[in-house]
């Protein structure tokens, strides 16, 4: 959806572009099981920007909604069902960077509010050009730079376990000429 605005002291709004986009679902590996999230909500943590500066853009996921991909300022969730964290549980994801954003996030939230007060979860940060916020779970894997890609392997106990209602994705590129670029992708989550 692109808006353009017209005189605004006057009232006149107009609006071009308008499409309908279906969310497109994305797939994990749950104990040996693949399962389907359905498709995305919008996403958004209060220590992030609440709609981001510059833009929102619309993920895409492959044919078999194994990979989804970011590209400039993309805030989005996945809702799952039936996944639990428990003291043995390992995450694999792969990610993969062609142009370094200014912060590229995963989020598990166990709850709706997506609030980080009520929230005791916090994001891994796969890469970044800024500082990662205070509930950002950064201890010493690897960050990616351009072109590069990395297998990670979390054992969640050390951050959280209990019910993952959402897996969610952050991807922030702001400012100046680039903030429609930035293009990430991550998959092979299970």
């Amino acid at each position: 959806l692109e808006t353009q605005w017209f005189e605004l002291d006057k009232g006149k709004v107009s609006f071009r572009n308008i499409a309908i986009v279906e969310p497109s679902p994305l797939t994990i590996t749950n104990q040996g099981s693949q399962v389907s999230s359905g498709g995305w909500v919008r996403y958004h943590k209060r220590h992030f920007n609440s709609w981001p500066e510059g833009g929102y853009h619309f993920p895409d996921t492959d044919a078999e909604g194994a990979t989804v991909t970011l590209k400039g300022n993309t805030h989005i969730a996945y809702p799952l069902e039936g996944v639990e964290a428990n003291t043995n549980t390992v995450l694999k994801v792969n990610a993969y960077v062609h142009e370094i954003p200014h912060n590229l996030y995963m989020c598990l939230e166990d709850d709706d509010s997506f609030e980080v007060e009520t929230s005791r979860n916090g994001c891994f940060r796969f890469s970044g050009s800024h500082s990662p916020g205070p509930k950002v779970y950064y201890r010493g894997f690897p960050q990616l730079s351009t072109e590069e890609s990395y297998d990670y392997y979390f054992k969640l106990a050390e951050f959280k376990t209990g019910s993952i209602k959402y897996i969610a994705f952050l991807q922030e590129m702001r400012h100046g000429d680039h903030k429609d670029g930035a293009v990430s992708l991550i998959g092979n989550i299970e």
